[in-house]
């Protein structure tokens, strides 16, 4: 028992909740509540309703509707109990005999299929064909006679040099007498163009080729003015709208490294 083991410090105030105190009601029976508290059940007049009742492994599935009802027998059916009827009767009953037969045979002569398709017959297509090939010993097509090898008409081993040539030798270039009017082995054909030096200086500067000079255009002094302001000169910096710089010409900006100290990439 736990008492005593405990004091309330305030005795006069009621508790709330429940006590954590009791014996056996530990971290144990918090994580496995399945196995000590059985949550309460579905109540029988509900549980025909649920799905887990219809599939219960082995219990064959019932509308909820006829669950109640009282069983039927083994014997009771939902049809009209015939007698059955033997295979021999029911085919026997198919054979016509006598005149049954004849009109029968008239009735099925209107159809196409009856004509053509006979029962135990070959399909009737209604050709007339010779009386040769209505012999049982005729045989369609051309009988088949033993061949050369496929390898020798291919790659003769022997013959004339024009048949081995016309038929083609693996890894021999096919010779075909023409009479050509060039060293066909030194000849290239198609079409080449011609060599130009300074191609690369000509597709930069066009109007030179020929050794033409360029075209002289008069513009307006504020167009070529905006173009010295507005873009980059090449060799020179770019203007920036400040002014000259207060410097001499040779002015170099910078600390020289020439010298006896200077502060090299070996240092």
């Amino acid at each position: 028992s736990n008492f005593g083991k405990f004091r309330d410090p305030i005795p006069r105030i009621r508790p709330a909740g429940v006590t954590t105190t009791i014996m056996d009601e530990g971290s144990h029976k918090c994580i496995k509540q399945d196995e000590f508290f059985q949550p309460p059940g579905t109540p029988e007049h509900i549980m025909k309703y649920r799905k887990s009742f219809n599939n219960q492994p082995g219990i064959r599935q019932k509308h909820y509707g006829v669950v109640d009802d009282e069983p039927y027998d083994k014997k009771f059916q939902f049809k009209k109990n015939n007698k059955s009827e033997h295979v021999g009767e029911v085919i026997k009953a198919q054979n016509l005999a006598g005149l049954a037969d004849y009109n029968n045979d008239l009735k099925e002569g209107k159809y196409n299929s009856h004509v053509r398709e006979p029962l135990g017959k070959s399909y009737v297509r209604g050709y007339n064909l010779p009386e040769e090939v209505k012999k049982k010993e005729f045989q369609y097509g051309v009988p088949t006679v033993s061949s050369e090898n496929a390898k020798d008409v291919l790659y003769p081993l022997g013959g004339h040099k024009e048949e081995r040539n016309k038929l083609g030798d693996p890894a021999v270039q096919k010779e075909r007498s023409y009479n050509w009017n060039v060293d066909k082995n030194q000849h290239r054909f198609g079409y080449a163009e011609q060599k130009i030096l300074n191609g690369a200086a000509y597709s930069l500067h066009p109007e030179r080729k020929g050794g033409a000079f360029p075209k002289t255009v008069i513009v307006k002094k504020t167009v070529e003015d905006f173009k010295q302001v507005a873009h980059d000169i090449l060799g020179k910096p770019k203007n920036l709208g400040q002014g000259p710089i207060p410097v001499a010409r040779d002015h170099t900006f910078g600390i020289s490294t020439i010298g006896n100290d200077a502060w090299n990439a070996a240092k």
